[in-house]
């Protein structure tokens, strides 16, 4: 027996759950959601631990706007600006604190008039900075796109601690290295934190607060919630109830007319069909071109073959006192073996009375590959995974950190990052271009996009909009 709907959403991460409430809320179509793993979220995963409530995969949002702004306002949830300091740096054995601290790393590394210069570039080429449905091949931004970031920063005379910072906050937000990853792609990732940056003279220089700030002194334009950014996918879970169906591997989407049959195994192993007037595709690019292989265009299959990911893991520590609680984030220098290490249960305290003046913490290191072309560390053991962290742990926080450990939980994610290399700007262009005009079968994901959260709602409610078009058009008279 084939089960009739109107649409199959396949995926739940952010844009599967964007498109499939948009559709199934909004525009009242009947709507399944199919996906393969036990719980929805994608890379937006949270854990639960003893009272606290931790991100473990996506861990801030820039200040919501469009969509996902509505979103949370329909789903009523209470968003959280990230207390300050955001940011730290831990740079040749000193920790430098905030947006004074990391100013002073920077001048001290370089000199005053190179830093001035970093930002007013920066900042200027993020006023020139286009979406991808903006972009034209043949316009002033093409040469961004075509060049690597390590291109760019030599290009502009940016020396050694400028590309070896950002090469580390490259491959923790992209999962590769400047050398790999387009300049455009990364120029909005470095302006957002300096969209508001004043050139800082000689005499602010030298008064530049190198010491650790008092928490919550300044705004940071950040955003979170107290329970994570999975508070988003969780509520958009419960609104769609039984709509989204766990553990249902999907096998193929084939045409059936005008209609689709999106073949899946279940939680038990059964192999069931499901007939649709419309699919969206809200999975990795890979997956996605291997499930509906002989129903997308040879153009978009093209397109979507060129599109590599990056993985990486995440480890939670558990500790009986505070290992780390200078600032949400701290960055670690090049040659480490992870790229950062989160205080997770920074927000929570600030904004949950019930857990702030605990001895307890959590903190998560994130370890993201030298280049996306190398898997290694998705595929090494977890004992392997501790013990490189532990001995560069131990370098950044002293040699008795392994004390105060008492436990830990590991997290793998194997399609983590589209990676943006060069040329990523004319390809996203050109899908979405052939997305407007599918017929019934539509990609939604932050490989459409960019690969952002925020982005990755957009393409959802983009996959929406497409859907209710098609359907005026072909189904209504």
């Amino acid at each position: 027996m084939i089960e009739q709907t109107e649409v199959v959403v396949i995926g739940a991460g952010i844009a599967g759950l964007t498109a499939a409430y948009q559709l199934g809320k909004a525009d009242d179509f009947d709507v399944i959601v199919l996906e393969k793993e036990d719980r929805v979220g994608g890379r937006t995963v949270r854990g639960e631990h003893d009272g606290f409530v931790y991100a473990r995969g996506t861990e801030y949002l820039g200040e919501p706007e469009g969509l996902l702004k509505q979103l949370i306002r329909k789903l009523d949830l209470q968003l959280r600006e990230i207390p300050s300091p955001c940011d730290a740096h831990w740079h040749g054995g000193q920790f430098y604190y905030g947006e004074d601290g990391i100013a002073a790393m920077y001048i001290e590394q370089s000199s005053l008039s190179d830093y001035n210069r970093f930002v007013q570039t920066i900042q200027k080429q993020a006023d020139a900075y286009v979406e991808a449905n903006e972009f034209k091949p043949n316009g002033k931004l093409a040469d961004l796109d075509r060049m690597t970031a390590r291109e760019f920063f030599q290009q502009n005379g940016f020396g050694d601690i400028y590309q070896q910072n950002f090469n580390v906050a490259a491959r923790g937000l992209f999962g590769a290295s400047i050398d790999e990853i387009s300049a455009l792609s990364f120029i909005p990732e470095i302006a957002f934190d300096y969209y508001d940056t004043e050139p800082i003279s000689e005499t602010r220089a030298a008064r530049l607060n190198r010491d650790r700030p008092r928490r919550g002194s300044e705004e940071t334009g950040t955003f979170s919630f107290t329970g994570g950014i999975a508070e988003v996918t969780l509520a958009l879970q419960n609104e769609l109830g039984h709509a989204v169906r766990l553990q249902s591997t999907v096998t193929s989407v084939q045409r059936d007319g005008k209609e689709f049959i999106t073949t899946y195994r279940d939680a038990r192993g059964n192999l069931r069909k499901v007939r649709s007037l419309m699919v969206v595709l809200a999975v990795p690019a890979p997956i996605a071109a291997q499930i509906a292989e002989n129903e997308l265009t040879a153009e978009q299959r093209n397109l979507m073959n060129r599109i590599e990911y990056a993985g990486y893991v995440t480890i939670s520590f558990y500790t009986r006192e505070i290992v780390w609680d200078g600032a949400f984030d701290l960055a670690v220098e090049d040659g480490h073996f992870f790229t950062d290490v989160y205080d997770a249960t920074w927000i929570q305290r600030q904004y949950d009375s019930s857990v702030r003046n605990r001895n307890d913490s959590i903190f998560t290191v994130y370890i993201a590959p030298r280049s996306y072309k190398d898997r290694s560390v998705l595929n090494m053991s977890d004992q392997a995974l501790l013990e490189s962290s532990m001995a560069d742990l131990k370098k950044v926080f002293g040699a008795n950190i392994e004390t105060k450990i008492t436990g830990q939980t590991v997290l793998r994610f194997p399609y983590a990052y589209p990676v943006m290399t060069p040329g990523a700007y004319a390809r996203l262009r050109q899908l979405n271009d052939l997305n407007a005009r599918n017929d019934g079968l539509f990609l939604a994901g932050d490989y459409m996009i960019y690969p952002t959260f925020e982005a990755a709602v957009d393409s959802g409610g983009l996959a929406a909009e497409l859907a209710q078009e098609y359907y005026d058009e072909t189904y209504e008279d």
